[in-house]
């Protein structure tokens, strides 16, 4: 069994407190056995030698390309600059200043703080794609209804974009190369059946679609089609700016959210 450091610590100011060897058993969890305790007190304090040897080792040495992209990734996958610091022997001054350096968005301290982004370079003018892996730091808290759904967003997250709500999107389906009307395989609307139920005739959606084709030689509903424009013309006259759908997969908040292009800061992950 793994005793944590804080009680070895504890322990050993109980002892040199003035405490009894049976009291810092007790505060280890262990049975009274000065043999086992005094073993503990030592390879905890020759561990920490060790340590302390290594950061003096480490304070002037210049970490490698390598060492300080495996930092970002790490902390970009949600560990801690405090745990990174311990693994990497170094302070987490350095730690930060790493991720200055390679342009990481740093996480705020509580989880309603602001994640700081200031000193990233974010060039809005690069396009978002969907499959792109991004980090999302939020304005402010925001409501947004698209196609029915509400989206808030409240939480700075690793993301994966969904759905692409831009000018491209317009472009691409503003002029149709092919319209196509395709009926359910099962309709007959020549039956008496049918005539009787929807004596107005069929229903676009029910009975049928209109399928329209972009230059891309993509197909798409046509009721589609005109909501995603719709959603598109919507957000960049509100905003000025493209929008997207994003799944956070972070384990504090997973889900859908809403947010804006210069929310979003491009950590190098490529789409699928």
């Amino acid at each position: 069994m793994e005793i944590e450091e804080s009680r070895i610590r504890q322990a050993k100011w109980h002892l040199k407190n003035g405490d009894t060897k049976k009291k810092a058993c007790e505060i280890l969890g262990i049975s009274y056995n000065t043999t086992r305790l005094n073993k503990i007190i030592k390879d905890f304090d020759d561990q920490q030698s060790r340590v302390k040897e290594l950061k003096e080792k480490m304070k002037n040495k210049p970490l490698a390309e390598e060492v300080k992209n495996s930092i970002a990734k790490e902390y970009i996958e949600g560990a801690a600059k405090s745990k990174l610091a311990e693994d990497y022997y170094i302070s987490t001054y350095r730690i930060n200043k790493i991720l200055i350096e390679k342009q990481v968005p740093i996480r705020g301290k509580g989880k309603k703080s602001e994640t700081k982004v200031s000193h990233i370079k974010n060039d809005l003018n690069k396009k978002l794609r969907i499959g792109d892996i991004v980090y999302y730091a939020p304005n402010k808290p925001k409501y947004i209804d698209l196609d029915g759904k509400k989206y808030f967003s409240h939480a700075a997250c690793k993301a994966k974009i969904q759905k692409v709500f831009d000018e491209e999107i317009i472009n691409i389906w503003e002029e149709i190369v092919e319209e196509k009307t395709v009926f359910e395989p099962w309709i007959d609307i020549e039956s008496k059946t049918f005539r009787k139920n929807w004596p107005d005739g069929p229903v676009e959606g029910q009975h049928y679609k209109v399928l329209y084709q972009n230059a891309d030689g993509e197909w798409k509903d046509r009721r589609f089609v005109e909501a995603e424009i719709k959603n598109c013309l919507e957000i960049l006259s509100k905003y000025g700016q493209p929008g997207y759908e994003i799944y956070c997969m972070d384990d504090d908040h997973p889900g859908h959210y809403f947010a804006l292009r210069e929310e979003l800061y491009d950590i190098g992950v490529k789409h699928d």
